[in-house]
């Protein structure tokens, strides 16, 4: 059986993000609430995949400052 997953590079949120999420109208039919830019990426992802659902997301965290890279890995 194929397996779908996904790739996101992501940084560390701000406050400001955290307290005045992006409303999004409709995200495959149904609103949704962001506080990060490729978090509405994913869950697009996730509604059209519908039963054949993400069983993993890669997530690389960039931290510029530190010139660092962290690979974290979601399981479903």
């Amino acid at each position: 059986m194929a397996k779908n997953i996904m790739l996101a590079f992501v940084s560390v949120v701000s406050a400001f993000r955290v307290k005045n999420p992006v409303a999004y109208e409709k995200i495959q039919g149904a609103p949704y609430d962001s506080i990060q830019t490729n978090e509405s990426a994913i869950v697009y992802v996730e509604r059209m995949l519908k039963k054949n659902s993400l069983s993993k997301i890669l997530m690389i965290l960039l931290k510029a400052k530190q010139n660092l890279a962290r690979l974290h890995i979601w399981n479903f």
